[in-house]
């Protein structure tokens, strides 16, 4: 070949070259698949879950305190012990109120020995000399009178003076005083005392009965018992130190069934019925789910924004011992009957169209693009909103970042 051909082919090699480099430049590069999150949509369930955090408590718990007075003289119980009903926790000093209860039975007792003698009257042998007291001042009044009739005469003769008549009428007065005097003490000790000195002896028995009894409960609580087999939590005074009525003493819980209190929102408050189960975990114990049932609902919610107090009684099995203050957490299964067949997804999986009407993109693994389906939207359920009508169980749709696509845009799912 010579050097004019040579030249010829290297022009028509460049010029070949020059025309494949802009027909490269000049055709459209493919667009990169968009990685998302996807979900294969199933059908609603009638019952849903919720849970909610909560702390063990004790389903019985009191600050228990003498009802009585006085300094502590003994505590028999420390914190953590266990005790049985009847068993007593604490003493406070019973002397004064022994005395008091002495001094009452006392009181009581001569007053009974009285009405006693009221309602019998007095000995024979007081009465015997009674009756020979009267005689002898029946005497002494037929006596006096005669002196002052006497006198009287003796007046009108001119032989006295009218002080010796008026002296002897003073002595027979006082005569006959005396007789009355003791006809009416010889009456009552043969019938008896009056009916008011009885009624009035009977009410002051009554009410010295009434203060025995209540000064023997006080002695009585100078003990304090449990009132049920439990768990002391805490011992609130020290010995030797002075207690007042009311103050408390020690504190007792019973661990038999404890119980948890949660806060719950006014949809599951308002209807309890929904309420188809509930299970109670605890931190302290991994693993393990507790069998529990509502015991009350509250109606107030204390403060704004805080849920409405809801508590359940657990039941534990033989062997295990939940402390209160343990950290829990009660998990509610709530029926939801219109929620059967239902389809929900993310709420982010709903995005807006151009003119505003809520969609979602569905994966289409034929062509690994997302399209578009109008959809038509319900109640929200914590992050996830019913979808009423475009959707079918089955559909796998982008669960992720929906605002951010376009339909048709091509897209591969996360870890595939």
């Amino acid at each position: 070949m010579n050097r004019s051909a040579w030249m010829a082919s290297l022009t028509v090699l460049a010029l070949l070259a020059g025309g494949c480099a802009r027909e490269a430049a000049t055709a459209p590069r493919a667009e990169a698949a968009r990685p998302v999150k996807t979900a294969v949509v199933t059908a609603g369930s009638p019952v849903e879950s919720r849970s909610f955090p909560g702390v063990v408590e004790a389903a019985t718990e009191t600050r228990l305190a003498f009802r009585v007075g006085g300094p502590v003289v003994a505590l028999e119980v420390g914190m953590g012990e266990r005790v049985a009903r009847g068993q007593v926790l604490a003493r406070i000093d019973p002397r004064d109120y022994r005395v008091r209860v002495r001094a009452l039975e006392a009181a009581l007792a001569e007053a009974r020995a009285q009405a006693k003698a009221l309602r019998e009257g007095a000995r024979a042998e007081d009465v015997a000399a009674l009756r020979a007291e009267r005689t002898a001042a029946a005497s002494r009044l037929e006596e006096a009178r005669t002196n002052w009739e006497r006198y009287r005469r003796l007046l009108a003769e001119g032989v006295v003076a009218q002080a010796a008549v008026d002296r002897a009428r003073t002595a027979y007065d006082a005569a006959r005083a005396a007789l009355e005097a003791l006809d009416r003490n010889l009456e009552k000790a043969t019938s008896g005392g009056r009916p008011e000195d009885l009624e009035a002896m009977d009410a002051r028995i009554d009410r010295l009965e009434a203060e025995l009894a209540a000064a023997r409960n006080a002695l009585a609580d100078t003990e304090l018992r449990a009132p049920f087999d439990g768990v002391v939590r805490d011992t609130l005074v020290e010995r030797h130190e002075t207690v007042a009525p009311g103050q408390p003493v020690v504190s007792l819980f019973q661990d038999g069934r404890p119980e948890v209190t949660v806060r719950v929102p006014e949809a599951i408050a308002a209807h309890p019925e929904r309420i188809a189960g509930v299970v109670c975990t605890v931190e302290a114990l991994p693993g393990r789910r507790f069998e529990a049932e509502v015991k009350e609902v509250g109606r107030g919610t204390g403060a704004a924004n805080q849920g409405y107090p809801l508590t359940v009684a657990v039941r534990i099995p033989d062997g295990v011992v939940l402390q209160p203050g343990m950290a829990a957490s009660v998990t509610l299964a709530l029926r939801n009957p219109s929620a059967e067949g239902a389809v929900r997804v993310p709420l982010a999986a709903v995005a807006a169209d151009p003119q505003g009407r809520s969609r979602v993109f569905r994966f289409d693994p034929s062509t690994s693009t997302a399209v578009p389906v109008p959809v038509r939207t319900g109640a929200v359920h914590g992050g996830e909103v019913e979808i009423l009508d475009g959707l079918t169980p089955g559909d796998e749709i982008v669960t992720a970042g929906a605002r951010f696509l376009r339909p048709g845009q091509p897209v591969r799912r996360l870890g595939r």
